[in-house]
């Protein structure tokens, strides 16, 4: 694993920038050092890694923005949305969508661009919006 992405799982700011050169480089699972330092709420990491980082997807189609809806990252949305939005993970989710079936309205506000994107599983083309009631009946 790179260094880059081993100061990003522990928070280490100064660890980061000083291994900016590995930037683009995933690790195991394709997580890269962006998603790790999402995944870990280390935001002044996740801040600088944005710029180098963002629109990479691991293995299963996650991408920070996904994990930034799931860890509670208010601020990091919308510096990810340009480069994020809309992507979806291999199910056919959006982050909004992982949004609406959590109930999370705020994130879900913030992530309006995404509402027209259909998703392509398990619920036969759903629209974004709707697919909260839908999962919630499931």
């Amino acid at each position: 694993m790179s260094q880059l992405i081993e100061a990003a799982k522990t928070g280490d700011l100064n660890g980061v920038r000083k291994h900016l050169t590995e930037a683009k480089t995933k690790g195991p699972g394709g997580w890269t050092a962006l998603m790790h330092a999402v995944n870990a709420n280390h935001q002044s990491c996740a801040e600088l890694l944005v710029q180098y980082e963002a629109g990479f997807q691991n293995d299963t189609g996650q991408t920070a923005l996904m994990l930034a809806v799931d860890q509670g990252m208010t601020q990091l949305i919308p510096m990810l949305i340009p480069k994020e939005g809309g992507l979806k993970n291999r199910n056919g989710w959006t982050a909004l969508m992982l949004a609406t079936s959590r109930g999370n309205n705020e994130y879900a506000k913030l992530l309006l661009c995404e509402a027209g994107v259909q998703s392509s599983k398990p619920f036969n083309n759903t629209p974004a919006l709707t697919s909260a009631p839908i999962h919630a009946s499931t």
